[in-house]
Formats: structure tokens, C-alpha cells, sequence
């Protein structure tokens, strides 16, 4: 939405992200509608006739709805329906493997690191931005991922030298919250499984060889949470909380402390125990949000009231 807007294009952003689809249709016609699709919506929809679609990730999620992972791809593949163009992650192998269901007359464009590029494709990708409103790694693939699209839709010319200057990113994706005594808050609420969580904490790394206290829990979903485990040599403590924090938690026993919280207001004041000077504190739960909370959104504002009134503790 921002490189559209930085393009000078009327834009309507919508559907999973924000208002309802066809509420979008109310107001004025935009030159593009920009709409972020679930599993759930794209259901619904025959021929969906997009002029660029992408997926940036596809892991397992929402397995108490599908069978299957594989069905679950199944749905998700839905968006790419008859797009003029497909926008792909070249370093989801998930997506490489769709890649090979299009159509030859689809034309696909890849984003994603050079490592992938180079070492193991020989795809070529766009350099990855930088911005200081894109914190970790997958916040810069995903800012590529956005200039592919606009790309695709042939307006990068329309966009200045730093397309990204002024932008300060996004609410509840991995969003800088505040400093408390050299300890960085942050809030990923926004990651409601456990492929977003593992993006958002392993594209912290190497930030200053800081270490994380994580907040992990809610409505599981049905998914496997052992792959969080790799994540324990970059954790400092691991808090859990709702449904399913105490089957998260069971996994980090004996790698890293478990700490066990009940309320958000608990879960910052342990957090500001646990964490030490240079450390993260990082809410991506790997959990939706509805076991506690309307919504991640509501999760994450509450989230960032409770670390605000601690900053203010802090200062007398």
C-alpha cells in the first residue's frame, strides 16, 4: 500500500487486514484495490482474476479446519487463480513446488534472499532494502516481495530514490514498542502461527548478539510447535500463556527457562524480570488470539499498554 500511495495511485486496502472486501466497494472507485486473502476466504472464491497475487509464505496453520496440510495449500493456492502475474517466495520450498502446478503462460516473479538466489536456484531477485521502519531479516524480504509486485504491475518507475523514507511500519508485525533499560519491546501479534514466529524471531538474529525472552501461546490450532525448538540457543526465557502456552512451554523444559503467566499485565512485568541489558522482548505468539482476545489486534494494543505502563514505572 505505501509503494502504491509513493507511486501517486489511489489505493483501498482490505479483507483480512482490514475493512471487509466488499466494503471497500462503497467508496470511491481507487486505481487498485489491495486485498490480503485467508484459507478461509479464498474458499469462497471461483475465479478470483487478480492482476498480480502472491503468497510470501506458505507452513502448516489452521489444521483444525483442513486434514492436510496438503489441503490446506490447496486453499491458499486459490489466489493465484487466473492472475496476469504470480508473485512467489523463492526461499519457501512449498512455493517453489507450486510454482510447478501454474500454467506455462503464467508468468511467476520471485523474491526472495541471495542466498537462495545464487546457491541454490540461480533465480535472480532484487536487492533487499533497507529502512529503519523494516526491523529483521523477513521484514526486508518482505519489503522486496512488495517492490516485485509493484513491479509487476510496471510502476516502479513512478517510485523516487527511497521508496521506503517515512515509513515506519506496521502495527503488531514485529513493531518497535519502546526501550526499557536496554532492554527492546516488541510486538508480533500478528504471528498467529508458528512459521511467522520462527520468521520474526530467527530475522532478529544477530541484532547485536542479543538474546530473546519470547511470549509464546494462545488457540494452537492444531499445529506442531516442535520446530520452535531450534529457537532455543537465541532465547533467553520463554513465557507461555493461554490455551495451549503449557504444551508449548513442555517443549523448552530443560533448554531454556519456562515461565508461566496468566494476564498480559503478568506476562511484562516476568518479562521484565527475566530480561537482562541488550536482550528482546518479543510477543509472536504462534497462536491466534481467541482463547484471550477478540483478536490479535486487540492482543497486541493490550500488549503495548502494559509495556507503556511499565516504561512509566520505570521513570517515576
Amino acid at each position: 500500500e505505501h509503494l502504491l500511495r509513493v507511486a501517486g495511485k489511489r489505493v483501498l486496502a482490505g479483507g483480512n487486514l482490514g475493512p471487509a472486501a466488499l466494503d471497500l466497494l462503497r467508496q470511491p472507485t481507487p486505481d487498485f484495490y489491495l486485498l490480503e486473502l485467508s484459507s478461509f476466504q479464498l474458499e469462497w472464491l471461483e475465479r478470483p482474476g487478480f492482476a498480480v497475487a502472491m503468497i510470501t509464505n506458505i507452513s502448516p496453520d489452521h489444521l483444525d479446519r483442513y486434514d492436510t496440510f496438503a489441503d490446506y495449500c490447496v486453499a491458499k493456492a486459490k489466489i493465484l487463480g487466473s492472475a496476469d502475474r504470480v508473485v512467489l517466495n523463492l526461499d519457501d520450498v512449498d512455493c517453489r513446488k507450486l510454482a510447478m502446478t501454474l500454467p506455462a503462460t503464467q508468468q511467476v516473479d520471485w523474491f526472495g534472499s541471495e542466498e537462495t538466489s545464487t546457491g541454490v536456484t540461480r533465480v535472480p531477485v532484487a536487492e533487499l532494502p533497507a529502512a529503519s521502519g523494516l526491523l529483521g531479516l523477513h521484514n526486508r524480504i518482505n519489503a522486496q516481495a512488495a517492490l516485485t509486485v509493484v513491479n509487476a504491475l510496471e510502476l516502479a518507475a513512478g517510485l523516487p530514490a527511497n521508496p521506503w523514507g517515512g515509513f515506519q511500519g506496521l502495527a503488531h508485525r514485529l513493531q518497535l514498542v519502546t526501550r526499557i533499560d536496554e532492554v527492546l519491546w516488541l510486538n508480533d501479534s500478528k504471528a498467529t502461527n508458528v512459521g511467522a514466529t520462527l520468521a520474526a524471531a530467527e530475522g532478529l538474529t544477530g541484532q547485536n548478539g542479543a538474546r530473546l525472552v519470547l511470549i509464546l501461546g494462545g488457540e494452537g490450532k492444531g499445529q506442531d510447535f516442535a520446530p520452535l525448538q531450534r529457537l532455543a540457543p537465541q532465547l533467553r526465557a520463554v513465557i507461555v500463556i493461554g490455551r495451549d502456552g503449557a504444551r508449548i512451554g513442555q517443549l523448552f523444559n530443560g533448554l531454556v527457562p519456562v515461565l508461566k503467566a496468566m494476564t498480559m499485565t503478568e506476562v511484562v512485568a516476568i518479562a521484565a524480570n527475566a530480561a537482562e541489558a541488550g536482550d528482546m522482548v518479543l510477543l509472536s505468539p504462534a497462536c491466534a488470539s481467541q482463547d484471550q482476545y477478540r483478536d490479535y489486534q486487540q492482543r497486541g494494543d493490550i500488549f503495548v499498554r502494559a509495556v507503556m505502563s511499565c516504561a512509566d514505572e520505570v521513570k517515576g
